[in-house]
């Protein structure tokens, strides 16, 4: 099980979320995104593919910036656009570093992440907690006597997850991870900020 753990207590605010966690303060410089680039940005002729925002049922001209291609290092210059400088981007900003309580993200399930999803929930209701698996929880083999082989399946029924005061998102995996600055990229399109991250 892999696990990255936020290396201070404090809780980070919208201004200080583009610190890393090696100590420097939200003023050094973070790349900022233009709408028109040459890295897979809105200017990119991608006509033949559909691609997640257009499933979802969005335009791209609802967005301020929008990345056909986002790799890592985009995550956290998208993440300043989004909280900073208040653009509407896609991909799309689910959580983020805030004062309000730290996220505590679950990739997967077993007995020990379990215990650890209980303790959270129970011990301050500022922890915000969300487990991701790559099935959907109505699955017959996501019950609590069978992954069915998959390695990120939920262990338990989901209202286990929901009584402890969990979100789960369903169908989607890890697309990319930018470690330094806690912010993931799911292949749905979703960029999630964490405090803590557990890979089952």
């Amino acid at each position: 099980m892999a696990h990255c753990q936020d290396d201070s207590n404090q809780r980070r605010n919208n201004s200080s979320c583009c610190s890393s966690s090696g100590g420097e303060n939200a003023d050094h410089a973070v790349p900022i995104l233009t709408k028109k680039t040459n890295r897979g940005h809105a200017t990119v002729n991608d006509e033949d593919d559909e691609d997640e925002l257009t499933r979802q049922g969005f335009d791209r001209s609802d967005f301020d910036i929008y990345l056909t291609r986002p790799t890592k290092e985009d995550l956290l210059p998208l993440l300043t656009e989004y909280t900073i400088n208040n653009k509407n981007v896609w991909p799309w900003i689910w959580t983020w570093h805030n004062i309000n309580g730290p996220h505590y993200v679950f990739v997967g399930t077993n007995p020990a992440i379990n215990k650890r999803i209980e303790e959270l929930a129970s011990s301050s209701p500022r922890n915000n907690i969300i487990v991701i698996t790559n099935s959907n929880n109505d699955d017959d083999d996501n019950s609590s006597s069978s992954t069915g082989g998959n390695k990120h399946a939920l262990t338990k029924d989901a209202s286990y997850y929901y009584t402890n005061r969990c979100g789960i998102i369903e169908n989607v995996t890890i697309r990319e991870i930018d470690v330094t600055n806690k912010i993931i990229l799911l292949s749905d399109e979703r960029i999630l900020c964490f405090t803590e991250l557990y890979i089952v």
